[in-house]
């Protein structure tokens, strides 16, 4: 089978690391793994590695994923692949500036694999571009009509 993309995986816990590889091989995409934010950085500047979706863990020895993410959003050959963020812990001030620094959405582990599958198809089809509702409401400040757009976490509670 053909693979349909190329996810990069950014977790240090070694069970779900192995869990999300085994879960995203299910779902047919290519898999990258990197063990921790260096790892990760140092993987992500080669030229070659064409990456379609990046799953990055918060919490991380060495670069932890805020900085990760904020390094990916300075570099213009990296800035428009989608991220989804990773934790265990539930905390929405976390998961609000995930997403204020740009993160697609944010994912609580443990990741179920029919809730990572319609995330990541929701990230391939929108690749993060902005709609003329969405520039015109920060030039404006009025609401963007979002529908389906709202973090998945935030939907859930």
């Amino acid at each position: 089978m053909e693979s349909e993309g190329h996810i990069f995986v950014v977790e240090d816990d070694k069970y779900q690391r192995l869990r999300i590889e085994d879960i995203v091989t299910l779902l047919e995409y290519r898999v990258t793994i990197a063990v921790d934010g260096q790892d990760a950085w140092d993987k992500l500047k080669d030229p070659e590695l064409d990456v379609t979706l990046i799953l990055l863990d918060l919490m991380m020895p060495n670069i932890d994923g805020f900085e990760l993410l904020k390094r990916l959003k300075e570099t213009p050959r990296l800035k428009d692949i989608p991220v989804i963020m990773m934790s265990s812990t539930v905390d929405m001030e976390m998961i609000t500036s995930c997403l204020e620094k740009g993160a697609f959405d944010f994912l609580i582990k443990p990741i179920r694999p029919g809730v990572l599958r319609g995330l990541i198809n929701q990230a391939r089809s929108s690749q993060i571009q902005v709609s003329p509702s969405v520039e015109l409401s920060i030039e404006t400040g009025n609401k963007p009509e979002t529908e389906g757009q709202d973090c998945a976490i935030c939907q859930s509670l």
